[in-house]
């Protein structure tokens, strides 16, 4: 579900973490680096992805914090 003005609040928050910048990401939408390591990308205003370690990644899950990886839901990846 959309959620206004998502992305650029996330931008702007993520931003002013040190050494992060911001770049277009190859399937559309933003993601974010720390030096040259993707730490996660945003998809317009309804869709972030974030990767984990598979363990922290099974507790976000447990806890229904977030969801499996919408195309690589096998991975460290949630959305």
């Amino acid at each position: 579900m959309p959620v206004q003005n998502a992305l650029e609040t996330i931008k702007n928050s993520v931003l002013q973490w040190k050494d992060i910048t911001s770049h277009q990401h190859r399937f559309g939408g933003i993601e974010f680096r720390l030096g040259k390591r993707e730490i996660g990308h945003v998809h317009g205003n309804y869709l972030v992805d974030i990767p984990f370690t598979r363990k922290v990644k099974n507790e976000l899950l447990s806890a229904g914090l977030a969801n499996k990886h919408h195309i690589l839901p096998e991975s460290g990846w949630i959305s």
